[in-house]
């Protein structure tokens, strides 16, 4: 196989500018870490310090190119990343949200995890050790599995290994360069996954940690799992892991009509909502981001962001800092790429399965709309520079998409009632009668309970066009119309609740989702699901020493 060099040491002293006073003075005098609390501090930079969504929202739908900031001016260079990834162009200029930093971040995590392994067996395994050995094992597969989720194909166990994979590495460097094998897909998710079931029983409830929400703990390495498992089709996994975070309703009561009958779908089985005395239904009401209310009712955009990153929100299960532009980019000060009046119209304020109103906030003016999610700050180049880096507090794990990650494993197992459910759970947390007066937004659990009849009446259109992307692109000419419309309500609810984070890309890929782009000289072009583009490539930085490029005999680079 084809060998790689990587170049991780430049990519420690790039991104560990966080890490503590003794590993600051000397970053690669290992013997130094001689102590339990020691490598809890050198785990601190086990994280990517980089962020998947900034290099893939704007390759996403539902992004317009308005041509200017909101000023009339032109981006400045820090935000040029949107407009590559607007053009979906394979070689993105060197900066923060490059192809390159986000590779170079994640390998330098990966470089502190094994670091911390080696630096545990030397102080020979001591009791003290087993939580910080469980999150350096699952840093490690979480920083590979954002490598492969991006420069690898998805994984299907049919082709798995016949793709190339990413490197796995799995010790510390000994040179500033080092030679790896590619593998393939199948090698490198064994791996992923391998690290993941060795590092969960070794996971705490984060007490440990003076900031938890910042350190993978049982929640949050959960909800990894059902991320990780979701995309590699293991359906049962994904359950497994959910529902150690989640409970499955159990309390139904039956719609009824104006005589009191009950109702019931078209193929004879009962029109059902979940009780408000489902542990699961109070469960999502104080775990889930409070969008109806909180945010509703927020003062502005930053207090929206404040909220939504906030450690003490318990929908969010993990955070990260990352050297990204990202936070000041979904902003019309700065970029020009966001949301327009169309796309309002098509998403949020789009008719919806439920029959109500979506209750997520957004904010703009002039047709240029932006839903704030990430909070922004700097810091100090070094200790005696007078440069500042962009920075954004980014909740990669919510707990949001450990339900929705759980509706579709249902769905695919087909157990419809059960990602119904799921559904109506969501929906619960994200529905309102109206959004004004405030005294409309609420959740009616009877006029906005999703049904089978529902699915099947809403998006009757969609699924008798062939040309629909769930038709003609995907393999469910077996599947029911009932099937469809339910993974038609998943992607939607996904795409919705998840923008600007990144995980609509994963959908477009995971289910062959066209996607068109129009600039703002009126010139269109199309990202069709057997364009090579939808695999990134791999960064020039890795490719100098030997590795093929992700082949690019497929693509559309015709704009007009």
């Amino acid at each position: 196989m084809k060998r790689i060099k990587i170049y991780l040491y430049i990519g420690i002293m790039s991104f560990c500018t966080s890490c503590s006073d003794f590993l600051d003075k000397v970053p690669d005098e290992r013997t130094q870490i001689d102590s339990p609390d020691k490598v809890s501090a050198l785990l601190v930079n086990a994280y990517p310090k980089v962020s998947y969504a900034a290099i893939v929202n704007t390759r996403c739908d539902y992004i317009t190119d308005f041509g200017s900031v909101y000023s009339g001016a032109q981006p400045g260079a820090l935000f040029s990343f949107m407009g590559e990834n607007f053009l979906w162009k394979d070689v993105i200029k060197d900066g923060n949200d490059s192809f390159e930093n986000f590779w170079t971040g994640c390998y330098a995590a990966i470089a502190v995890s094994n670091q911390a392994l080696v630096s545990i067996d030397e102080l020979g395994t001591p009791s003290s050790t087993i939580n910080q050995k469980g999150e350096a094992l699952m840093t490690r597969a979480f920083s590979h599995f954002c490598l492969a989720s991006l420069f690898a194909q998805q994984y299907d166990e049919s082709t798995a290994s016949l793709y190339p994979g990413i490197p796995y590495v799995e010790k510390p460097e000994t040179q500033p360069v080092e030679q790896y094998d590619r593998e393939t897909v199948a090698d490198t998710y064994r791996k992923i996954t391998q690290d993941f079931e060795d590092s969960y029983p070794l996971m705490t409830d984060g007490s440990i940690y003076t900031a938890p929400k910042y350190h993978f703990n049982k929640k949050s390495a959960a909800a990894f799992g059902t991320r990780l498992y979701l995309l590699m089709k293991q359906y049962d996994k994904v359950l497994e892991y959910a529902n150690q975070l989640i409970s499955i309703p159990s309390q139904f009561e039956t719609l009824t009509d104006s005589k009191g009958e009950p109702l019931k779908n078209q193929d004879g089985t009962p029109q059902q909502y979940i009780s408000k005395d489902d542990p699961a239904f109070s469960f999502v009401s104080n775990n889930f981001h409070p969008f109806a209310t909180t945010y509703m009712d927020a003062s502005g955009y930053i207090e929206m962001r404040s909220y939504f990153c906030s450690s003490s929100t318990n929908a969010n299960l993990l955070i990260t800092e990352a050297l990204s532009s990202i936070a000041w980019g979904e902003l019309p000060f700065y970029s020009r790429y966001g949301l327009s009046s169309t796309d309002i119209g098509k998403t949020i304020n789009a008719d919806n399965v439920t029959n109500g109103m979506w209750a997520i906030p957004y904010y703009g003016t002039s047709n240029f709309y932006f839903i704030p999610k990430f909070t922004q700050f700097t810091k100090q180049e070094s200790l005696d520079a007078s440069n500042f880096l962009p920075y954004a507090n980014i909740p990669v794990l919510r707990m949001e998409e450990v339900l929705l990650n759980r509706a579709e494993a249902y769905l695919m197992l087909n157990q419809y009632d059960k990602a119904i459910a799921d559904l109506n759970l969501y929906a619960s947390q994200r529905f309102v009668i109206a959004r004004s007066p405030a005294s409309s937004r609420y959740y009616d659990s009877k006029e906005l309970c999703i049904t089978r009849d529902k699915i099947l009446n809403f998006y009757k259109t969609k699924l008798n066009n062939t040309d629909h992307f769930i038709n003609k692109y995907n393999q469910t000419d077996s599947w029911s119309d009932l099937k469809k419309g339910i993974l038609l309500a998943i992607l939607d609810f996904r795409s919705i609740e998840f923008y600007n984070e990144g995980l609509r890309w994963y959908d477009i890929v995971r289910w062959n989702i066209p996607v068109t782009h129009t600039q703002a000289n009126g010139s269109k072009s199309s990202l069709m699901p057997d364009d090579d583009r939808r695999v990134l490539q791999i960064p020039e930085m890795a490719t100098i020493s030997g590795i093929k490029l992700n082949p690019r005999n497929n693509v559309n680079n015709t704009w007009e």
